[in-house]
């Protein structure tokens, strides 16, 4: 046991215990002096011993409604764990979803039945998989932290399964319209959306390039940051933090900007003319005004990363380093571009069918020769002996 002063004339008497093989703790507030603390803690000691199962019984808290415990995990967990992008991402899920379905039920009343008519409810909204996706992530660990802290026994939305996506929305654009795309781009614009298309760099880490991330020695593009709401961030994943070389397009796009005398006034790569870094409104409004010049139909300035990917499995490069260059963290994620690599897998296949006709042309004339040598040497001793 212990005596510790909260406040002046507060006192906190803490013991523990173990029962049913589980280390238990109590906590109590005592009013008054530390006398008063002390003598408290003397007769809560005598009643344990005497076995007083009351005395041992641990306080219980209520267990709060999911709107009075997502304000405290927001605040306990989210803040001091996730990136502000992330945080932004929880606060929509709790505040336009979540919290609407949920909020009045206490947050052992939530079971898998509701949480599957949440799922439906929010099918027939329209929403797309993925985004109720979102949803329901961070509802199960909104829930795991309630388990892990002792306020609940299950987690139950860790049992229901994710929405099943096959609609697999998602565009590039081929050779001939990316060069369309990029002769149509402002002078200003070109170096972005060129570096973006040879490098398949997110939106964020595009926006977040520094001068200190490029290795002129190496000719390698380092992505070590992403912009968010104009401030520095962690990349997405583990996975993100990686280098791309460059093309011999993206380092004279590169080269060519560094002599500009502008480029002393930012160690952005990319910037406005106040010389801060470029927000997404920029981006979607540039990308909106070169698609119009070139008149091609409309993809989103990530398409632009999709295309990049999109273009290295058409050149047969393998899947695993296509992973590698996107920054995914799985390999599920880099799965969805291998249908476009079937034409040069045709052609691998018929290399090696080549190069197994030869070796089975080889072995066929060997065999022949055999047989013939065989038959001359039968044929002369034959011959000899007659």
């Amino acid at each position: 046991m212990s005596v510790k002063q909260v406040e002046p004339g507060k006192y906190k008497v803490t013991t523990w215990w173990t029962e049913n093989g589980r280390r238990r703790k109590r906590e109590l507030t005592v009013c008054g002096s530390l006398r008063d603390a002390k003598r408290f803690e003397r007769d809560l000691k005598n009643e344990m011993r005497a076995g007083n199962l009351v005395a041992q019984q641990e306080v219980q808290r209520p267990i709060p409604t999911f709107k009075d415990f997502t304000e405290e995990w927001f605040l306990a967990y989210v803040v001091p764990n996730n990136k502000p992008s992330e945080q932004d991402n929880k606060r929509i899920s709790l505040d336009k979803h979540l919290m609407p379905f949920f909020g009045h039920l206490t947050i052992d009343d939530i079971d898998v039945y509701l949480i599957e008519q949440f799922k439906a409810q929010q099918n027939r909204k329209g929403y797309a998989p993925a985004t109720i996706n979102l949803h329901l992530a961070c509802l199960r660990k909104c829930l795991q932290c309630a388990m892990e802290w002792g306020l609940i026994e299950k987690n139950t939305a860790s049992s229901v399964k994710k929405v099943k996506d096959d609609s697999a929305k998602w565009t590039f654009l081929d050779f001939a319209e990316a060069e369309e795309f990029l002769a149509a781009a402002s002078a200003k614009w070109r170096p972005v959306f060129l570096v973006t298309l040879e490098t398949g760099l997110r939106r964020g880490e595009i926006l977040a390039l520094r001068w200190r991330d490029i290795d002129w020695t190496n000719l390698l593009v380092n992505v070590q940051h992403t912009l968010y709401k104009g401030a520095l961030q962690t990349p997405k994943s583990k996975g993100s933090r990686r280098s791309i070389p460059m093309t011999d397009r993206v380092h004279e796009t590169l080269a060519a900007l560094r002599r500009q005398p502008s480029a002393l006034e930012s160690e952005h790569v990319f910037r406005s003319d106040a010389a801060t870094p470029l927000s997404e409104g920029n981006v979607q409004r540039a990308m909106a005004a070169t698609l119009k010049r070139a008149k091609m139909r409309k993809v989103r300035f990530h398409d632009l990363r999709h295309t990049f990917a999109s273009h290295l499995a058409m050149a047969g490069i393998p899947i695993r380093t296509i992973q590698q260059l996107m920054g995914h963290e799985g390999i599920d994620m880099t799965l969805k571009y291998a249908h476009l690599s079937e034409g040069h897998q045709r052609e691998a296949m018929d290399k090696l069918e080549h190069q197994l006709q030869r070796f089975r042309n080889t072995q066929g004339c060997s065999q022949e020769s055999s047989s013939r040598s065989v038959a001359f040497l039968t044929k002369s001793r034959c011959d000899e002996k007659s």
